[in-house]
C-alpha cells in the first residue's frame, strides 16, 4: 500500500498535470477514504487492495502519540511506527504529513516532498499547505512556491502564516 501512494506521490511531483492525476487517483480510492474526517475502519474490513485490516485504530490517539514521539526526539522510533501505520491505512492526512516533516529533518527533501503532496491531496488543509510550503522554500523551487502559496490563499485567504510566504514569491 505504502508503495502505492509512494508511486503516486512520485508521480503527482513530476507531472504538471496535476488535478488530472488527483481525478485519476480518487477513481481507484474508495470513498471511505476520501472524507475530510479520519477514516473509522471496521475490524473486518477488506480493503480493494485485497488484505484485510488487523485491528480497529484509533487515529486520533496515533497521531497525538506519533506528535509527542517525534517532538521528543525520537525520530527512528516514529518513523518505524509511521511506516507501520501507512501500511495498515495509506489514506490519512496526518500520517502523510508526520513522514514529510521527518523526511524534512533529515534534509531528503524530495521525500519530504511527496509526502507532503499526498498529505495535501488526502486533506486540503493549512497545515498541509503550509508543509508543502516550507519545503519549496527550502528547496528554492520558485514556481511551484508560488503555484502552492496562490493555491493556498485562494483556499484560505485570511491565514497569516501563508500570507507571509508570498514575499518569497516575488
Amino acid at each position: 500500500m505504502k508503495k502505492l501512494i509512494d508511486l503516486f506521490s512520485y508521480f503527482l511531483s513530476k507531472n504538471d498535470k496535476k488535478d488530472l492525476l488527483f481525478n485519476v487517483f480518487r477513481n481507484y480510492i474508495p470513498d471511505i477514504y476520501m472524507v475530510d474526517n479520519e477514516p473509522d475502519i471496521p475490524l473486518n474490513l477488506k480493503s480493494i487492495f485485497d488484505f484485510e485490516f488487523k485491528s480497529n485504530i484509533n487515529y486520533s490517539l496515533e497521531v497525538s502519540n506519533i506528535r509527542n514521539m517525534c517532538n521528543s526526539g525520537n525520530i527512528k522510533e516514529t518513523f518505524e511506527r509511521l511506516q507501520d501505520l501507512l501500511e495498515v491505512n495509506p489514506f490519512v492526512p496526518e500520517f502523510h504529513s508526520l513522514m514529510s516533516k521527518i523526511y524534512f529533518l533529515r534534509k531528503q527533501l524530495y521525500k519530504a516532498e511527496m509526502y507532503a503532496l499526498s498529505a495535501l491531496f488526502l486533506k486540503k488543509s493549512e497545515k498541509n499547505f503550509l508543509e508543502l510550503i516550507k519545503i519549496y522554500k527550502s528547496k528554492r523551487d520558485k514556481k511551484n512556491l508560488i503555484q502552492v502559496v496562490s493555491k493556498a490563499l485562494e483556499l484560505f485567504p485570511e491565514i497569516e502564516k501563508i500570507k507571509k510566504f508570498t514575499k518569497f514569491c516575488k
